[in-house]
């Protein structure tokens, strides 16, 4: 209960340091316990508040251990989402290689799940992972992939527009932009994924094409 009160507290009200005492003492009765999984499922959980706050050390140390504990536990859905934030950490700390290996070891169990949230999360890692490595082709793939179970998946268009905006594509990149103003328009005007990518990506398609239609 703790650990789930630690993501009221920062996504509902903006308590970061409130929600770290709770996650203190969360962890604190996992381990006075014993149980490896439950405090697997309490890191994990945590460093998801940690990438959003920028305390990208502790999301990193986190995401470490709970993999550390994740090879004594079959809890693939903590796995990949220690996994998930874990590379978000290392991509804004330019470890391209790091978040490489996180990105790539998240797909066998997100496709495990079969749940078309943490796959599509996987399938973005790793475009992310080969659109910064060069790879435009892999990119594409991980790209198509990530689409075909989650269309509308936000963080999936956005990377997809900028990716073919950067290697001169400008219709595609477009038509890409076009999905995510659609998924935008689907959801309701409070702060989601879809609003914020879409407000991002308009000024940045704009920029890169010199094209203001939007």
């Amino acid at each position: 209960m703790l650990s789930r009160y630690v993501g009221v507290l920062v996504n509902e009200q903006g308590e970061y340091e409130a929600a770290q005492e709770v996650f203190s003492r969360a962890l604190d009765i996992a381990r006075q316990e014993g149980d490896e999984a439950l405090e697997m499922r309490i890191l994990a959980g945590a460093t998801e508040p940690d990438v959003q706050y920028l305390r990208l050390q502790g999301a990193l140390a986190k995401s470490l251990r709970a993999l550390e504990l994740a090879q004594h536990a079959d809890d693939p859905r903590t796995e990949v989402n220690a996994r998930f934030f874990g590379g978000l950490a290392q991509l804004t700390m330019a470890n391209l290689e790091g978040m490489g290996q996180q990105a790539a070891a998240m797909l066998a169990p997100a496709e495990r799940l079969h749940d078309r949230h943490l796959l599509a999360g996987a399938h973005y890692l790793n475009q992310i992972a080969s659109s910064l490595g060069g790879d435009w082709q892999t990119s594409r793939d991980h790209s198509d992939r990530g689409l075909a179970v989650s269309p509308i998946d936000p963080r999936l268009l956005f990377s997809r527009a900028i990716l073919e905006s950067e290697v001169g594509e400008a219709d595609q990149a477009f038509a890409y932009m076009e999905r995510i103003i659609e998924a935008m328009r689907l959801t309701a005007p409070v702060p989601t994924l879809a609003y914020s990518r879409t407000a991002l990506l308009i000024p940045m398609i704009a920029r890169i094409t010199g094209q203001m239609d939007q």
